[in-house]
Order: structure tokens, then C-alpha cells, then sequence
């Protein structure tokens, strides 16, 4: 019983993360197409900063975006149904939108310096 709760209460999660933070990046992402140079750059940012939301909303790192955390999980084999529902949505606008975030997230994070990296 209390699976099923805590199923449902990530059902409810996700349907709020897909109203309130989806849908305004969809909508943001569509605009940038329609506008050109430091307008679109503004927009995408916006984006970006939503998609950071709804990943703190999850009480993940808030560096990373939704898309790379649920690539990730999935990457590590730890995504449960839940993940791979919204993933199978994600692909309707790109193919494999959650793996290739997840696969830029850390080739980012291979770039970075170390600091206690020696000279």
C-alpha cells in the first residue's frame, strides 16, 4: 500500500513537472525559433533555468537538467517506469534526447578543470 502511494504520489509530481515546468520550455523553445541572435540566446537560457527547476523540484543537482538526470539514471540502469515514460516522451522531439543530454553532461563534466589536478 505504501508503494502504491508513493507510485501515485510521483504520478502527481510528474504531471505538475510536465504542466507547469514542460509545457513553458516547450513553449520557450518554440519561440527561439522564431527569433534570431541575442533574443533567441535570452530565450534559451529561460529554458534552460525552467529545466533546472523542475530537476531541483526532483531534489536533484540543480546543474543538471532534467533530460541529463533521467539519461543518467537510465544510463546507470536505475530508471524505473516512471523515468522511462517520460523519456519515450522526450524522444518524440528528439531521438534518444535523454541518453544524449546524459552523454553531454559528462563530456562537460570531463572538461572541466580539477582543481586538484597537478601541473
Amino acid at each position: 500500500m505504501k508503494n502504491n502511494l508513493i507510485e501515485l504520489a510521483l504520478v502527481f509530481v510528474g504531471l505538475f513537472i510536465l504542466i507547469f515546468i514542460g509545457i513553458p520550455v516547450f513553449i520557450i523553445y518554440s519561440i527561439q525559433y522564431y527569433f534570431k541572435g541575442r533574443l533567441a540566446a535570452y530565450w534559451h537560457q529561460v529554458a534552460i533555468a525552467y529545466d533546472q527547476a523542475g530537476a531541483s523540484l526532483f531534489g536533484w543537482n540543480n546543474d543538471v537538467t532534467v533530460s541529463e538526470r533521467l539519461g543518467l539514471e537510465i544510463m546507470h540502469g536505475r530508471a524505473n517506469w516512471f523515468i522511462k515514460l517520460m523519456c519515450k516522451f522526450l524522444d518524440l522531439f528528439e531521438v534518444n534526447h535523454c541518453l544524449l543530454q546524459a552523454k553531454k553532461y559528462y563530456k562537460e563534466l570531463n572538461e572541466q578543470e580539477s582543481p586538484f589536478k597537478t601541473v
